[in-house]
C-alpha cells in the first residue's frame, strides 16, 4: 500500500533547505575590501626658510578616500600645515642638523582599510664658510700659528684639516683642529710657504680658503704694499649702437689676481682687488720684486669661480700685466709702497695702435658681475672653471681656433668661451651683452642641463623649442645681469656701428615657444620690476636661477624648452602661477607640463603638434614629419620628437619608413634619448630613405626618439611624413 505525502510538507521541506546556511545568511564569502593607492610626490630639495609643498594624491578602486594624514618620520621637527588633507605645507629649517626630512602621507578609505607613502625633502646644503687667517711674514725658528675659522649657515663644523701645498715642506701640529702651528725653517728655498685649511660640515659639504706664511729678513720687518687697478671701459654710442671712443671711463678692475714676484720668478705673495680695484699684500722689507696683475678671477670662499681670459692664438698665454723690478726699501717698514696699474684700450682717435691691454680686464668684468649677481642668489655656488678666449685677431672668418678664425663669438662643447676682437670688422670686447650672453649658455650647460643644437638664429625666426629657449634665456640674462634691456652689439670699421634690440618688447608677430623673442622677454619680465601689459610679476634672479638648476629641472622626460623651465618655476612659486600665466599666453603659449601638453599655436605649420607624438611599443604605427617651411638645420619642424614608455627592459628596435614616394628622396635618422641623455643613434654610412635602429635599454622609463633627416641644397620645400614604429 502507497503512502500519499501531503504536498504542504514538500514546501516545507524544500524551505528548510534553502535555509539550511542558518540564520538566514548566504553562504556566499565576503568580498575583501582593497586598500587604497597612496602617492606622496616626488622627493624634492628646499632652500632654508622655503616653503615647501607636500602634494599627495590617493585613490580607492572599490571606494572612497574618507581621510588623509601626514606625519613627520624623520629629520628637524617642523610644524605641519594642513596635516590632514592631500595637500600639506611647512617652512624648510635653517639647518638639516639630523639629515634629510622625511614625511609619511596615509590614506584610510571608507571602510577604513589604510595605506601610505613616503616623500623625502633634502636641505639645500650652503657651503660653511672658511677663513684661513690672514697672510704672514715669520722669522726663521719662529712658532707659527695659523688661526682658522669656519662658521656654517646651515649646520654645524664636523670637521677641520690643514694641509701645506706649496713651500719647503714642515710638520704641522693639530692639523686636524682649526689652529694649527710649525715651526718656521731657517730658508724658504721654494718660496713661500702656503697652507689650506679645509673644512666639512655635517652634510658634507666642504670648502677651503689658503694662507700664506713668507720667510722674514734677518730683521723680520715687513712692508705693505698697495694699489688699485683700473682699464679703460668703452661704451657704446646709443644712436649708433657703436662704440663711443670719445666717452671711455677709467673702471675699478674687480676681483682680479694680483702677485707679488721675486726676482727669480718665483710668487712671494697673492691677492685679488676688491669692488673698487684695489689690492693690499705684504714682502719682506729691502726685497727685489715686482707686482704681476693677470686677467684672472680666483674665489675660493663662498661662492666660488675661477675665470681667465688667454690668447687662443698664442699657445692660450694668460693675459698679464706687470711693473718694473723694485725694493722694498727697510725704509718703508709697517709701512706701504703704492704701486697702481691702469690697462688702456689701445685706441689713438681713429685705430687700435697701441697694445689693447683693457680688452681682456673689459670682458672679466663683464663676468665678474654675472658671478656676482648669481653669487647673491646662491651664496654658495660653485663655478666651474672657465677659460676664455680672445685675441685681436678673432675674425668672422671660418677656419682654426689657433689661427683666430672663430667665426662668432660662441660658448664652445669643451666649455670655453670664444670672443671676437679683429677691429674694423666685429670685436666684442666691449660687447657687455654679448659676452654675457655668451657666459649664460655656459650656465645653462655647466650648472643646469641643455640641448641646444645651436647654428644660426636670430629674431624673428621659428626655431627648434631647444634652440628658442637657450638663445632667449642668453639674451635675458644679459639684460638681467647688466640690468640694461637693451642688447647692443657694435662692428664695422672704427667699431662704429651695429645693432640693438630690447629684450623687455614683446615681439608684434610669429610669438610662441619656438621664439627666442618671446623667451627672452617671459625671462625678462619674470625679474625685472617693471610692471607694463601683462607684466606684474617681479621675482628676480634667485626663483629662475633655482628652478633651472633644480633636480627636477636637469633630470625631466623632456627637452629643455620653455616647458620644463615654466613647470618647475610654478612648483617653487605656486603663489605667482597666474601671473606667469598671463606672461605665457600674451606670447601665444599655452600648453602646459614640461611636455608642453595642449598646446595649441603651431607657428604656421600643423604637423608640429602635438609637440612630442605619442609612440605605444609594439602598436601602430606613429606619423612623424620633416618640415623646412622655417628654414633648415635648428628651425621649427626640422625635427620630429614622439616619446615611448619602456616599461621593461631588453632590447628596443625603431623604424622609420616613408610615407610616400615624395619622402622616399630624404634620408632621415633616429636618436633616442633618455632625460636629454643621448642612448643610442643611428649610424648609417650610405643614403637611404629609412632608417634602423636597435638599442638594449638598461632602464625602464619615459624615452624620447628625435627624428632628423640629412638636408641637402638640392631639397624641396615642403613637408616629408614617415611611420615610426617601436617593437620590443
Amino acid at each position: 500500500m502507497k503512502v500519499r505525502i501531503a504536498p504542504i510538507l514538500i514546501l516545507a521541506a524544500l524551505l528548510l533547505s534553502a535555509c539550511s546556511g542558518g540564520g538566514g545568511k548566504s553562504s556566499q564569502p565576503p568580498i575583501a575590501n582593497l586598500p587604497p593607492t597612496v602617492d606622496a610626490g616626488t622627493d624634492q630639495i628646499a632652500e632654508s626658510s622655503a616653503t615647501v609643498n607636500l602634494n599627495g594624491t590617493a585613490t580607492d578602486s572599490d571606494g572612497t578616500i574618507a581621510s588623509y594624514s601626514w606625519t613627520q618620520s624623520s629629520g628637524d621637527a617642523v610644524s605641519l600645515n594642513n596635516a590632514n588633507t592631500a595637500n600639506a605645507s611647512f617652512i624648510m629649517p635653517s639647518s638639516a642638523t639630523n639629515g634629510a626630512l622625511m614625511f609619511k602621507l596615509t590614506a584610510t578609505d571608507n571602510l577604513g582599510k589604510s595605506a601610505s607613502d613616503t616623500v623625502t625633502i633634502n636641505l639645500i646644503n650652503s657651503a660653511p664658510t672658511v677663513n684661513a687667517g690672514a697672510d704672514q711674514i715669520a722669522a726663521s725658528s719662529a712658532t707659527v700659528n695659523l688661526n682658522g675659522t669656519a662658521t656654517d649657515s646651515d649646520g654645524t663644523i664636523a670637521s677641520y684639516s690643514w694641509t701645506q701645498s706649496s713651500g719647503d715642506a714642515v710638520s704641522l701640529n693639530n692639523a686636524n683642529t682649526a689652529n694649527a702651528s710649525f715651526i718656521m725653517p731657517s730658508l724658504a728655498a721654494n718660496g713661500a710657504l702656503t697652507f689650506k685649511l679645509s673644512v666639512t660640515d655635517n652634510l658634507g659639504k666642504s670648502a677651503s680658503d689658503t694662507v700664506t706664511v713668507s720667510i722674514a729678513n734677518v730683521s723680520g720687518e715687513a712692508v705693505n704694499i698697495t694699489g688699485k687697478v683700473t682699464f679703460d671701459l668703452v661704451p657704446f654710442n646709443t644712436s649708433t649702437n657703436g662704440l663711443d671712443y670719445d666717452q671711455t671711463t677709467v673702471s675699478a678692475a674687480r676681483g682680479v689676481l694680483v702677485e707679488a714676484i721675486d726676482s727669480s720668478g718665483n710668487k712671494i705673495h697673492s691677492t685679488s682687488t676688491d669692488g673698487n680695484g684695489n689690492f693690499s699684500l705684504q714682502a719682506n722689507a729691502n726685497t727685489d720684486l715686482r707686482i704681476r696683475i693677470s686677467a684672472s678671477l680666483i674665489q675660493t670662499t663662498g661662492a666660488t669661480w675661477d675665470v681667465k681670459v688667454t690668447d687662443n692664438t698664442n699657445s692660450n698665454a694668460l693675459y698679464v700685466t706687470q711693473g718694473n723690478l723694485f725694493n722694498s726699501s727697510t725704509q718703508n717698514a709697517g709701512q706701504s709702497t703704492e704701486r697702481n696699474f691702469h690697462m688702456a684700450s689701445g685706441w689713438d682717435g681713429n685705430s687700435y695702435s697701441a697694445t689693447r691691454a683693457a680688452a681682456s680686464f673689459a670682458i672679466l668684468d663683464a663676468i665678474y658681475q654675472g658671478m656676482q649677481k648669481a653669487a647673491a642668489a646662491d651664496p654658495s655656488i660653485a663655478f666651474p672653471p672657465l677659460e676664455i678666449h680672445w685675441s685681436k685677431n678673432n675674425s668672422v672668418a671660418q677656419g682654426k681656433l689657433e689661427d683666430g678664425d672663430i667665426g662668432t663669438s660662441f660658448y664652445s662643447e669643451d666649455g670655453k668661451i670664444y670672443i671676437l676682437g679683429k677691429q674694423d670688422s666685429d670685436a666684442d670686447e666691449y660687447d657687455r651683452h654679448i659676452i654675457i650672453h655668451e657666459w649664460g649658455h655656459y650656465i645653462e650647460d655647466q650648472l643646469s642641463r641643455s640641448e641646444s643644437l645651436g647654428g644660426d638664429h636670430g629674431s624673428g625666426d621659428r626655431l627648434d623649442l631647444r634652440v628658442a629657449f637657450s638663445e632667449g634665456w642668453g639674451n635675458a640674462l644679459s639684460a638681467i645681469i647688466t640690468d640694461d634691456p637693451f642688447y647692443r652689439d657694435s662692428s664695422g670699421p672704427r667699431q662704429g656701428s651695429g645693432w640693438s634690440m630690447n629684450i623687455e618688447s614683446n615681439p608684434t608677430s610669429g610669438s610662441g615657444w619656438f621664439s627666442e623673442d618671446s623667451v627672452q622677454s617671459i625671462l625678462y619680465d619674470l625679474y625685472d620690476t617693471n610692471a607694463d601689459g601683462a607684466d606684474n610679476i617681479a621675482l628676480g634672479l634667485g626663483p629662475i636661477y633655482s628652478s633651472l638648476t633644480s633636480a627636477n629641472y636637469r633630470s625631466n622626460s623632456h627637452f629643455t624648452s620653455i616647458y620644463p623651465f615654466i613647470d618647475q618655476l610654478k612648483t617653487q612659486q605656486p603663489a605667482s602661477a597666474t601671473a606667469i600665466n598671463s606672461l605665457l599666453n600674451t606670447q601665444q603659449i599655452y600648453g602646459s607640463g614640461d611636455n608642453g601638453f595642449a598646446e595649441s599655436n603651431n607657428g604656421g605649420i600643423n604637423s608640429v603638434l602635438p609637440i612630442y607624438k605619442t609612440a605605444t611599443v609594439g602598436g601602430n604605427a606613429t606619423g612623424v614629419c620633416y618640415v623646412n617651411h622655417a628654414g633648415t638645420l635648428n628651425k621649427l619642424g626640422n625635427r620630429s620628437f614622439a616619446v615611448f614608455d619602456a616599461t621593461t627592459t631588453g632590447s628596443y628596435s625603431f623604424s622609420v619608413i616613408p610615407k610616400n614616394q615624395q619622402s622616399a628622396t630624404l634620408d632621415p635618422d633616429l636618436v633616442l634619448y633618455k632625460s636629454g641623455t643621448v642612448v643610442a643613434e643611428s649610424t648609417v654610412t650610405t643614403a637611404d630613405s629609412k632608417a634602423n635602429l636597435s638599442a638594449s635599454l638598461s632602464s625602464t622609463g619615459t624615452y624620447i626618439l628625435e627624428v632628423p633627416v640629412y638636408e641637402n641644397s638640392s631639397m624641396a620645400q615642403g613637408e616629408y611624413c614617415f611611420d615610426l614604429q617601436i617593437t620590443h
